[in-house]
């Protein structure tokens, strides 16, 4: 038991009779940070040794995410031996995990230790329906897809359903059997998860920005789908903080030190136990306890208590009224969805963490309209009546959010669906191999008509400068010109799919769009062959030689042309640069492969 502070400690208010007492330490908070440390220790060993056998063979991330290729692909990996272990002993001693073990609740108590110390104390904002979010983030996540792939994915024969629900396959009437595999060792340690560069925005927005607005353990109560897992086990527990209600004093110590946002004080005069899922079993009520009155032990499940004879449990208070409630519901899973994914670089949890920030300054600058006073921590933004510059601030903020998110939702529109048609070009086999060939006959009418809906969407991806909608630029890895060249070249736009991989090139050095480019430039050259000969096609070939200047294919074309129309110093000329590229592409070929660094891409991750 830790010992009391001297009379000129800081003291707190307790909730139990309102008596102002020195403010005590809890032992069990500098275990529970000795092991979050030794937790992030051992993350750091394994990625350690991942990287110190050369990005080889390793054990397979410890996340319970990966639980998600368990369930849609049968792939055993560590994750989902882990998540399952978890949970099992979560059923039994209760939600301890994500007390003591947890990487963002240690994120999210650094942040708030370093509110505290600025004198900014967070207070948590109480919902009713955004309490179900992690729940049905979980259901996404872990329940959806095998639905969607074992049970609806048998029910129909349509070609575009199929795709619809196997995304992983697109393949015409395929339905995967669930056949198991043993990933527990991989190589591609990272291929999950986002690149180093997302950790400082995460960092601010899951960390410091989420426990700012929503409180202390605000992600997991607003955010974690593992959480929402963990909460349900924790209901058929019988591991509980119990209290012996004859040496409790009522002074409140344990509601004042609780960082899970439990009113343990209410809780053990109600039920004489702990009863509410948020309890993450961190002990410091436990342990700042005067007279010692709590302890771990075990007693009924929550599901199968009752409350003490005589009592009453309190109803809950919360920040909302209803029309706010489904108001801000709604806007959570729309700001969500803009967010999560939209350029391929904002992962699950941080487009979780957005929203939930982005729904509170929605609700303060609601509250601007309707409340005489309105405070943010420190901060009035409506005192008597009158908006205060801080609130004007807010409200700006609010709307500059909404419509940055508006965009980003027409962005993130246009990428699912022509991702959606460029997998159904796939599935019909629409290849560029047929689009480009000389000769070859147009694709059917259906197909062309899926191609130049895809091209559509494709083009509104461009910036606003550039003729598209799109707010943001997208980073050069993503295929924006390369797709659009080939929704337009199955479209059977051959000069648009021309400009559009003439402004790839520009900006993306990838060897088959290259070899697609020449292609192209050679299906025209033919085509204006036909109609006027080689000093038509001459044109054509060095203009392609432009934005393709080390193409040996085009320029032993262009040899050839010259030859054919009596130019004997340009074809002479041309046939020896044609020869040197190919060696020298010869030479590059025969080089050792340079080591691949693993995938950055974060729409793989939850």
């Amino acid at each position: 038991m830790s010992e009391v502070r001297s009379a000129e400690a800081p003291t707190t208010p307790c909730p139990g009779d309102g008596v102002a007492r020195p403010r005590r330490r809890s032992s069990a908070a500098r275990w529970r940070v000795a092991t979050l440390l030794a937790v992030h220790v051992l993350i750091a060993l394994h990625i350690a040794h991942w990287l110190g056998t050369g990005r080889g063979e390793t054990l397979s991330p410890i996340e319970p995410s990966e639980s998600m290729y368990f369930l849609e692909r049968g792939e055993l990996n560590a994750g989902v031996i882990f998540f399952a272990t978890t949970l099992l002993l979560t059923a039994i001693f209760g939600r301890f995990f994500c007390g003591w073990a947890c990487h963002v609740v240690a994120l999210q108590d650094l942040c708030a230790g370093i509110m505290k110390r600025c004198g900014v104390r967070p207070r948590l904002f109480r919902s009713r329906l955004l309490m179900y979010v992690p729940l049905i983030i979980g259901v996404e996540m872990f329940i959806l897809p095998v639905f969607k792939r074992q049970v609806l994915g048998r029910l129909v024969d349509n070609v575009d359903a199929r795709l619809w629900f196997d995304g992983m396959h697109p393949v015409p009437g395929f339905v995967p059997a669930w056949e198991f595999s043993n990933e527990l060792m991989t190589e591609g340690f990272w291929d999950t998860f986002v690149g180093p560069w997302m950790a400082i925005p995460f960092l601010l927005i899951c960390g410091f920005a989420v426990v700012y607005f929503l409180g202390a353990k605000g992600f997991c109560t607003y955010g974690c789908p593992y959480g929402a897992f963990f909460a349900g086990m924790d209901r058929l527990a019988p591991g509980r903080i119990v209290a012996d209600l004859d040496l409790c004093q009522k002074c409140g110590e344990c509601t004042a030190h609780c960082t899970s946002n439990v009113r343990i004080h209410e809780e053990i005069q109600d039920w004489g136990k702990v009863v509410s899922a948020g309890c993450m079993k961190c002990f410091d009520c436990v342990s700042v306890c005067p007279t010692g009155a709590l302890r771990f032990g075990f007693s009924k499940p929550r599901l199968l208590s009752r409350p003490l004879e005589g009592r009453t449990p309190r109803a809950r208070r919360y920040d909302l009224d209803g029309r706010e409630e489904l108001l801000l519901f709604l806007l959570f899973f729309w700001i969500r969805y803009s967010w999560r994914g939209v350029f391929h670089a904002i992962p699950m949890l941080m487009a979780t963490g957005i929203a939930g920030c982005l729904i509170f300054l929605v609700w303060k600058s609601l509250r601007l309209r309707r409340s005489r006073d309105v405070s943010l921590h420190r901060f009035a933004l409506r005192r008597g009546g009158e908006t205060t510059s801080a609130g004007r601030a807010v409200a700006a903020l609010s709307l500059l959010s909404l419509l940055l998110t508006a965009g980003l939702c027409v962005t993130k529109w246009n990428q699912e669906q022509a991702e959606w048609n460029y997998r159904r070009l796939e599935a019909r086999q629409a290849n560029l191999d047929q689009a480009l060939a000389i000769g070859a006959p147009p694709f059917p009418e259906e197909v062309r008509r899926i191609a130049e809906r895809g091209a559509g969407q494709q083009a509104r991806l461009r910036t606003f400068p550039a003729g598209g909608l799109s707010l943001l630029p997208q980073p050069t890895a993503l295929p924006t010109e390369p797709r659009l060249g080939y929704f337009r070249a199955v479209a059977g736009d051959l000069a648009g799919a021309k400009e559009a991989w003439e402004r790839a090139l520009r900006s993306i050095d990838e060897v088959e769009l290259e070899a697609r480019y020449a292609q192209l430039i050679d299906r025209l050259g033919y085509a204006a062959y036909e109609s006027g000969g080689a000093k038509a096609t001459i044109p054509i070939i060095e203009e392609g030689l432009v934005h393709l200047p080390d193409s040996p294919f085009l320029a032993h074309r262009l040899g050839l042309l010259y030859a054919e129309v009596g130019d004997a110093a340009e074809a002479e000329r041309w046939k020896a640069r044609a020869d040197a590229l190919q060696a020298e592409a010869l030479r590059r070929a025969s080089a050792p492969a340079p080591t691949v660094a693993p995938s950055d891409d974060p729409a793989r991750s939850p």
